[in-house]
């Protein structure tokens, strides 16, 4: 119980004990109306899963379902570049793509960073003046393997800037470009 209290002196809404989440509780105001979860088909041998927003709505946020084994990885897990929904692909696995969507009025909008300038660089999406960075994710541009065709890469840094004015993504070998959702 002293990590609930602790957890509520911070205003953090979920406790993790132990191994899995023990509760999570809410006591936020919702910031908009009309959500809606969306789920795009399930794809995989390096096809993209899209989870597309309904007409007159564009996303807020968004992930993905992934049948991961240790040969295998996540290289894209981002908006839209047109704030239309969300995308997600695996090297050679399966993977879904889900989408929170939002009526247009209310969305964020997708700022794009050019891709890392070398590999194993850097990718930062800059919101415009005003906006700060709510959500984010990245696009690889080449993931690096071992001979015998095992993935050996990795998203290391997938998080808003220190100052929130965007998202900041690093790849350890590839190339790789940062989107974020400001508002």
């Amino acid at each position: 119980m002293a990590a609930y209290a602790a957890a509520a002196a911070i205003g953090v809404t979920a406790v993790v004990t132990g191994v899995g989440l023990a509760e999570a509780r809410t006591t936020a105001k919702p910031l908009v109306t009309g959500v809606k979860v969306v789920e795009g088909p399930e794809a995989g041998g390096g096809k993209p899963s899209v989870a597309a927003c309904p007409e007159g709505m564009r996303v807020l946020n968004g992930g993905f379902r992934s049948a991961w084994h240790e040969t295998d990885d996540v290289i894209a897990n981002a908006p839209m570049a047109d704030g239309k929904g969300w995308a997600a692909m695996q090297l050679y696995g399966r993977v879904r793509a889900r989408a929170v969507c939002v009526p247009a009025d209310q969305a964020p909008q997708v700022a794009m960073a050019p891709r890392s300038e070398k590999p194993g660089g850097d990718s930062e999406a800059h919101c415009p003046a005003g906006t700060k960075a709510i959500a984010g994710g990245w696009v690889t541009h080449g993931w690096t393997r071992t001979n015998g065709g095992l993935a050996a890469d990795a998203i290391d840094i997938n998080a808003p800037t220190k100052n929130g004015n965007g998202w900041w993504v690093s790849q350890e070998y590839g190339y790789v470009e940062a989107r974020a959702l400001c508002s």
